[in-house]
């Protein structure tokens, strides 16, 4: 295919695309009528250098542009409307990046995660337990927030009683709109701060021995990582996963209860009868739900030219990769637009992929797994207290959720 420097299109839109209230679990119509295309030239928000950027939106696009040493994620941090996060892990790249990520990426793998499962599947029962004794909850604070914080912070060994500071500087690690990077900052600090006190407190004792921040700290001091970056990655542990997490719980389970299959069954009661489909209903539900309010994931500069599926993208032009749009290209998902339980071949990104593929990914897929194994065997009469909507949702951060999900049974 000849290279061109402008796909055919009449109009470069400005991103990111203005998302309809009516359906906040769909990109953008704007946004989804691009996919099935390469990649496409966009305007980026007034107020900084980089006036375009292209739109990674078919599947190969979109990989090339996680997979290609070509694109820097670094040099791209603070992109508006993205957030500026470094030194966080996923705004490095190269030996620096690795050097952070080895501290930890041994006890992400799958086999380390399922010895967690006794753990995450406990703590599930305690809140489900609590939930059936009211009768009806908010699936938000009572269960999807919880569970999540509560799975990072007990890996890293956080005391239970400073576990709520925690859901509060990682909401301001996420926040986004006027003010946003100050809220940023702040929240990264104190949750650094935090961390490094804690590793120093049991520096040379037995408290904490065997959780994740000890771990950490011990990793760091053999392989020469400062405090500040051991620190700061446990921090960035608990920013990066969830609130992610949590809130795919909780629009999965939207979903399922709005949605119907092909023979007019509700998704969720689907679910119920056949639980053996949980964990491919998780991959097509993590394909076909947009997690971030963007409908796409952090920036990256283009070190060199790059021939990005067909389109000539030049060296320090901005790209982004729209996994979710890539999710709905034909060439690689027959009839993507179908929530389909039983599909074969699932190799979304909705973690990414590459260097900066989503270390908690294995962590991630068993928290949702547990949810919905419990949930659904214990409330199969789960039902919405509430129009879908009426619901009200957030937009003031970077994942797309609903600031409560009323449900009774």
């Amino acid at each position: 295919m000849a290279l061109t420097d402008h796909p055919f299109q009449t109009a470069c839109p400005d991103f990111p695309f203005q998302q309809p209230l009516h359906a906040p679990l769909r990109l953008a119509p704007e946004h989804r009528a691009l996919a099935g295309l390469s990649a496409v030239r966009v305007r980026l928000p007034e107020g900084q250098a980089d006036e375009f950027a292209w739109l990674a939106v078919s599947y190969a696009a979109v990989q090339k542009v996680y997979r290609d040493p070509a694109f820097s994620r670094a040099q791209a941090d603070g992109v508006k409307p993205f957030l500026k996060l470094a030194p966080v892990l996923v705004a490095l790249d190269g030996e620096e990046h690795l050097r952070i990520r080895r501290l930890v990426k041994s006890e992400f793998t799958p086999a380390k995660v399922r010895r967690l499962a006794s753990m995450i599947e406990a703590r599930a029962r305690r809140l489900l337990d609590a939930m059936a004794d009211r009768g009806r909850a908010d699936l938000v604070a009572d269960f999807a927030m919880p569970l999540t914080i509560e799975t990072i912070a007990g890996q890293l060994g956080v005391p239970e009683q400073d576990q709520a500071r925690f859901q509060e500087w990682g909401t301001g690690l996420l926040a986004t709109g006027e003010g946003a990077h100050e809220r940023n900052q702040a929240a990264m600090v104190a949750m650094c701060e935090y961390m490094a006190g804690l590793m120093a407190a049991r520096r040379g004792t037995d408290d904490g021995d065997g959780d994740l921040l000890a771990m950490i700290g011990e990793n760091a001091a053999a392989t020469g990582v400062s405090d500040f970056e051991a620190a700061l990655l446990a921090a960035s542990l608990v920013g990066g996963g969830w609130e992610s997490t949590a809130s795919s719980i909780v629009t999965f389970t939207l979903r399922l209860l709005t949605e119907r299959d092909e023979d007019g069954v509700p998704y969720y009661a689907r679910l119920c009868a056949r639980p053996q489909l949980i964990p491919a209903a998780i991959e097509e539900l993590l394909r076909t739900t947009p997690n971030s309010i963007f409908g796409a994931t952090q920036p990256r500069r283009a070190l060199e030219d790059v021939d990005l599926d067909g389109v000539l993208v030049r060296a320090g032009e901005i790209a982004i990769p729209s996994h979710d749009a890539a999710a709905l290209d034909p060439r690689e998902f027959p009839d993507p637009d179908h929530l389909d339980f039983e599909r074969g071949h699932n190799s979304h990104m909705a973690f990414g992929s590459g260097a900066h593929v989503c270390i908690g990914a294995p962590l991630a897929r068993a928290e949702l797994r547990i949810a919905f194994e419990g949930l659904t065997e214990r409330f199969p009469g789960l039902r919405l207290e509430a129009e879908p909507s009426e619901l009200v949702w957030k937009w003031d951060g970077t994942i797309r959720q609903p600031t409560a999900l009323p449900v009774a049974w």
